[in-house]
């Protein structure tokens, strides 16, 4: 199932237009959509969630002592908060040092990844479709009581989420089959053997 291409049709639905069968193309309702069901996955994801989240994760740096991020990272920090160390771009970064050679092997990160939508649990495809149809129908000549239909919808994906949420307070993105191999690319720049390592 194209999960970006239903909540794109679902988009489409709530301001009256026709559905599409492909996210390609220069259809001008998926200029308009996409854009918005992009920004609004990435928002709602960037927050750090059970399902996209990894404490105390530990890393190895490359032969060369660099600290690569995988495309895929939306937030990395350190897990020692006494750690001078930053994200810059892909890579961590040693702010008091001025170098993106850090001289340690391992170093524990906090991560939140950027899923694919056919990775998200529901609730999150849920709020994400909300969020993102509520976004678009404000922009669009749409009456108050179609408004006011949406602005209910949101709030009840949004409590829906939370109840997830707190459902799955223990649940470690480590646990999720698609991690290893969104995350497996940075096997390719390093050695990481162990199972509790990026890759690993």
């Amino acid at each position: 199932m194209d999960v970006e291409l239903d909540l794109i049709n679902a988009m489409l639905a709530a301001i009256g237009s026709a559905a599409v069968s492909s996210t390609a193309g220069r259809h001008p309702g998926v200029l308009r959509s996409a854009p918005i069901l992009s920004r609004t996955n990435r928002s709602i994801q960037a927050r750090g969630h059970w399902f996209n989240t990894d404490w105390c994760l530990p890393i190895q740096g490359s032969d060369i002592n660099e600290f690569i991020l995988p495309d895929s990272t939306l937030k990395a920090d350190t897990t020692d908060k006494s750690l001078p160390y930053v994200r810059r771009g892909r890579q961590l970064y040693d702010p008091r040092k001025h170098t993106f050679q850090i001289d340690v092997a391992t170093i524990n990160l906090d991560v939140v990844i950027l899923l694919g939508y056919s990775d998200l649990p529901e609730a999150a495809v849920d709020l994400i479709r909300a969020t993102a149809i509520w976004e678009l129908v404000q922009n669009s000549d749409m009456d108050s009581i179609s408004l006011q239909s949406r602005a209910q919808a949101l709030s009840m994906a949004k409590q829906a989420f939370q109840t997830e949420r707190l459902s799955q307070a223990d649940y470690s993105i480590r646990t999720n089959p698609n991690y290893a191999r969104i995350m497996g690319g940075l096997t390719q720049r390093f050695s990481m053997n162990s199972p509790n390592s990026i890759g690993g």
